[in-house]
């Protein structure tokens, strides 16, 4: 029974909080209408009148103040009185001087005249204090940003640059394609022009017999012409100078007057030589035997 009445009254309380949530509610929706009816009144009924002037406040020319004591107190009020190791602070005495307001290329050249001039003096400065300027060779210092995010970078930079390559690569190739087909073109015909020349070189070969060098060069006419024969031995080289070679062979070894009238081959010496085999003072007389005594020597 107790259960019962605390689940009752847990429910009232739920409704309760319910009805209040829509009364709220219902009261903005009040206010928010009270609001556009009030606005909607004012639009319809303007405050200014019909022929009633708009009087503006208008506004003198700006004026620029140079307090020279004011920004004296300012720079005291600035300087904290460190050393000038701690502050850095270079003025250089050079002022920016043109002829044309704008001319803008050379203020540019004048600034950078001047911030070269303070960084020479700066560096100068602190040599004499003993301050070191420039970084060792085993100095590492932290990265400001992580080594994750640098190598999305590089990795982004190594796209790129693969993006970029083949941009380039489709580029040159649509080049040398359309250069391509142009020499293939002109290589067909200077094939064809050729090849007409070749057949109306044959045709003349055949009917006059008169070949064209390049004819000549595409038969082997020129290679037939050449001597490509092997040197050639002593002996062969005797034998042609004594029985020669090619031509007529019939009597040629017939005298002739001169032949038998020349008797630069004839020797005395050669002409009392006893024959080998023969004794000079033999029983015979110096007579070669006949067959039968030389077969019978031979048994």
């Amino acid at each position: 029974m107790g259960k019962r009445k605390a689940a009752a009254k847990e429910v009232i309380e739920e409704v309760e909080e319910v009805e209040e949530e829509v009364m709220e509610e219902d009261d903005e929706e009040e206010v928010d209408d009270e609001v556009e009816a009030q606005i909607e009144n004012e639009i319809e009924e303007p405050s200014i009148a019909m022929g009633e002037e708009l009087q503006l406040v208008k506004k003198g020319p700006k004026a620029f103040a140079n307090s020279a004591d004011d920004l004296l107190r300012k720079k005291k009020e600035i300087e904290t009185g460190l050393p000038w190791a701690e502050t850095l602070v270079v003025s250089v005495p050079k002022k920016v001087e043109l002829e044309r307001v704008d001319d803008d290329l050379n203020r540019e050249a004048q600034f950078y005249d001047i911030a070269l001039k303070g960084v020479q003096e700066g560096f100068n400065k602190l040599k004499e204090l003993g301050v070191p300027v420039k970084r060792p060779n085993d100095y590492f210092a932290e990265m400001v940003k992580s080594d994750h995010h640098m190598q999305k970078i590089k990795a982004k930079l190594i796209h790129d640059k693969k993006e970029m390559d083949e941009k380039e690569k489709r580029k040159t190739d649509r080049k040398l394609k359309k250069f391509g087909k142009k020499v293939q073109a002109e290589v067909q015909q200077r094939r064809v022009k050729e090849k007409k020349s070749l057949i109306a070189d044959m045709d003349k070969f055949r009917k006059q017999g008169i070949a064209s060098d390049t004819l000549k060069a595409d038969l082997g006419l020129e290679s037939k012409t050449r001597s490509h024969a092997p040197k050639k031995s002593k002996k062969r080289e005797m034998k042609d100078a004594k029985f020669g070679f090619g031509g007529k062979k019939r009597g040629m070894k017939r005298n002739s007057a001169d032949s038998a009238a020349d008797m630069s081959g004839f020797s005395r010496k050669s002409y009392k030589r006893v024959p080998a085999g023969i004794k000079k003072n033999s029983k015979t007389g110096g007579k070669r035997p006949g067959k039968a005594a030389r077969q019978g020597k031979k048994r």
